[in-house]
């Protein structure tokens, strides 16, 4: 698990994490950490043997109500896997879980989102994704973060 970036503030170390997108709660999320909204930052997951996925599923933004205008939203997302295959989407602005439909099953081990475009804040100039999910025929891989693990486990669907 890496990111170009990570937001570092004493009192929420481990709420902005990466590994923090498969925890499964809407307090904890990557918050990129450059100046500006983030553009071109991004979090990459590697998995030790190559995953399958035929679509993903993205929470962009801090889930909660009181600060969702006043962070950066993900407008437009690049998928890069295993560095070559690329492909972009476009997100709505909505405090919700969203589906990014593959046009097929990818294969790979590094799993790459980029911010391309955000939709603007109000109040902070970060971007942040809550949470994060892999599927194959419609059943979700279980990730096992352990502590913030550097070598994820995966439960294949």
């Amino acid at each position: 698990m890496s990111a170009s970036s990570i937001l570092t503030e004493p009192a929420n170390l481990n709420a902005y994490h990466p590994a923090t997108v498969f925890d499964g709660r809407a307090d904890t999320g990557w918050f990129e950490a450059v100046a500006g909204p983030g553009l071109g930052q991004w979090l990459e997951v590697g998995f030790t043997e190559p995953l399958r996925a035929d679509r993903l599923t993205i929470s962009p933004g801090w889930l909660d109500a009181r600060y969702w205008q006043q962070n950066n939203r993900i407008r437009t997302v690049s998928l890069i896997v295993d560095g070559g295959t690329s492909m972009t989407f476009q997100l709505t602005d909505t405090m919700t879980s969203q589906t990014i439909q593959l046009p097929r099953v990818l294969t790979g081990r590094t799993w790459r989102l980029r911010i391309d475009a955000v939709y603007p804040n109000t109040r902070w100039d970060d971007t942040t994704i809550t949470e994060l999910g892999f599927w194959l025929n419609n059943v979700q891989y279980q990730i096992d973060l352990g502590t913030f693990a550097c070598g994820l486990q995966v439960r294949r669907p």
